[in-house]
């Protein structure tokens, strides 16, 4: 990801290079109170302390931890955690040539981007749910002064089974659909930084070009279904009715966004919605 710049008057090193490669497995998002957060010394402290306290108590590490914070644009605050990990001696020679073995405490990652418009949360952090949600409320209650919000329930769409070509729309031949058409895709990299893909296929062609846009835009080997999510899609579905070729032209989007109406066929969509698996039950 690229170099955040930092705050006016906060003194403190940028990221090093290898922040860049970060395992996007360990990214996850959720939605916070939208506000601004404290940035304050003494509320940082806070946070350090809280951290380092935490890792202490449950894995036996974490004796000491820095925290450096940084703003990028978009309002996007990140707060750059360096709790001690656990001792190791290294073998080394010094710079006389000396052989020699030496105590150290390297520093492992945790990284909060925090967009005070929107409210999200990336945190990258390596452990399971429960470590995940217990540094989220840490980070809330002092950052923020919130209690942690209650886990969402499951989103009424799921959209990533569209990312693969050979995504199947069945159909009843009864309901007189000639063709299902994804016009358009949007896809959302996970961790701060990276933002939204729009793929829009060519009116012109057939349901196959907007997946071939796709491999051909996309680096497969760093974008997965761990690090890439769609959150929208625009959606065509044609209808055979007496006389003529009826055509129905819908977006969704994550989490419950949908702009179908009441008609005959977007009730029949709504319906297929479920079948397909888009639309949870």
């Amino acid at each position: 990801m690229g170099l955040p710049k930092p705050r006016k008057g906060l003194q403190c090193r940028g990221p090093a290079k290898s922040r860049r490669h970060l395992n996007g497995r360990y990214w996850k998002r959720r939605l916070l109170a939208a506000k601004k957060p404290d940035l304050s010394h003494p509320t940082r402290k806070l946070l350090e302390d809280a951290i380092s306290k935490y890792y202490r108590e449950q894995q036996g590490r974490g004796e000491h931890c820095t925290i450096e914070v940084y703003l990028r644009r978009e309002r996007t605050h990140y707060f750059f955690a360096y709790p001690a990990d656990y001792a190791d001696t290294v073998i080394l020679y010094n710079d006389a040539g000396s052989f020699a073995r030496q105590l150290q405490k390297p520093a492992f990652e945790v990284i909060f981007a925090f967009n005070e418009a929107s409210g999200a949360l990336d945190l990258f952090i390596q452990g399971d749910k429960k470590i995940r949600r217990e540094i989220e409320a840490i980070f809330s209650r002092l950052i923020l002064e919130e209690e942690l919000p209650s886990e969402e329930p499951d989103a009424p769409f799921e959209l990533n089974g569209l990312r693969i070509r050979d995504f199947d729309f069945p159909t009843d031949p009864a309901d007189g659909i000639l063709e299902v058409r994804i016009k358009s895709l949007q896809l959302a990299l996970v961790g701060p930084g990276f933002g939204r893909i729009t793929l829009e296929s060519d009116a012109r062609t057939k349901r196959g070009d907007i997946y071939d846009l796709m491999d051909k835009a996309l680096n497969h080997q760093r974008l997965n279904s761990e690090t890439v999510h769609v959150t929208r899609a625009t959606i065509q579905v044609m209808f055979a009715t007496p006389g003529r070729l009826k055509t129905v032209t819908f977006q969704i989007s994550y989490p419950d966004g949908c702009n179908l109406k009441d008609g005959p066929e977007h009730l029949k969509i709504k319906e297929y919605l479920k079948r397909w698996g888009i639309a949870r039950e």
